[in-house]
């Protein structure tokens, strides 16, 4: 498959394909949301305007959730619609998320997993810092960790980039930076026992989830090479180490800013441990179907 025009600055955007059946599905599902959220907070006596605002971010959690779940679990897209009524009632308790924050997970899970199979263009690896940066010097600790992460994961995992150690050391370099001159503080844990035991639920739930992926049968959408089982599995590990990390430091805030990637995950899981109710028949033919050269994982 050659590399399209639209993958000449970018490596990282993933143009919707409304050729395809769940492309359509989602597209669907947040026009349906907007205009529901808009119809019901209208009648419920809010400002126009906020519920049109209103309908637009709940939209936006809808689709949003859905690309999350799908960078964390390709093989399987209905994950990724198990997760919505999970971000609906997320959202509803908790808020809507940190936006930005949003976008920057999306495209640091895409330099990990490489779903789209180019290395990453300046353009990529700028807006990423620029993002990255900016949360940080918003006072997010949690880019400490996120923003020099996925240049070295990019340059050390299979189909490694080694060009992107270079970044991972400018990230180093920005995230030291701006931790001296804006005099970032370690906060007080705010998370309550059983935020952190639910937190900790989520940690131990990824393992049988990690342990139980086999190579993808996905493919990027520029090469046509699959993904790499061990990429995906390093998604999956920084995603939920963000959400534990931002439930122990910020507590129900850290929740609600990554209201959708817990969505995401919710849906990941639960649709992993509805396969084991799968027939035993329809798992062998699914295990026929991959190639006899795909490692386990």
């Amino acid at each position: 498959m050659k590399e399209k025009k639209r993958y000449k600055f970018s490596s990282l955007a993933r143009p919707i394909e409304l050729d395809l059946v769940t492309n359509n599905a989602i597209a669907v599902i947040a026009i349906l949301v907007l205009l529901l959220g808009i119809i019901v907070k209208s009648v419920g006596g809010m400002p126009i305007l906020e519920a049109l605002w209103w309908g637009v971010q709940a939209s936006l959690s809808m689709f949003l959730t859905w690309v999350l779940a799908r960078e964390l679990d390709p093989a399987n897209e209905l994950a990724a619609f198990v997760a919505l009524p999970v971000a609906a009632t997320g959202y509803y308790f908790f808020g809507f998320p940190d936006w930005l924050l949003t976008f920057y997970l999306i495209g640091i899970f895409r330099i990990i997993n490489k779903s789209v199979g180019l290395p990453i263009k300046v353009l990529d690896v700028a807006l990423v810092l620029l993002a990255g940066g900016w949360l940080l010097y918003d006072g997010s600790l949690l880019m400490v960790g996120l923003m020099p992460l996925p240049f070295l994961l990019d340059a050390l995992l299979p189909q490694k980039d080694m060009r992107q150690l270079a970044s991972f050391v400018l990230a180093a370099g920005i995230v030291a930076v701006i931790s001296v001159f804006s005099n970032l503080t370690f906060p007080t844990p705010t998370a309550s026992v059983p935020l952190l035991l639910s937190a900790g639920v989520l940690v131990l739930s990824a393992i049988p989830v990690l342990i139980f992926i086999h190579r993808p049968s996905t493919v990027a959408d520029a090469t046509g090479e699959k993904l790499h089982s061990i990429r995906v599995r390093a998604t999956i590990i920084v995603a939920v180490l963000t959400c534990f990390a931002g439930s122990f430091l910020y507590g129900t805030f850290g929740i609600s800013d990554l209201i959708l990637l817990w969505a995401a995950l919710g849906g990941v899981y639960l649709y992993r441990f509805s396969s084991i109710f799968i027939p035993k028949t329809q798992k062998r033919e699914i295990q026929d179907d991959r190639s006899p050269d795909d490692p386990v994982f």
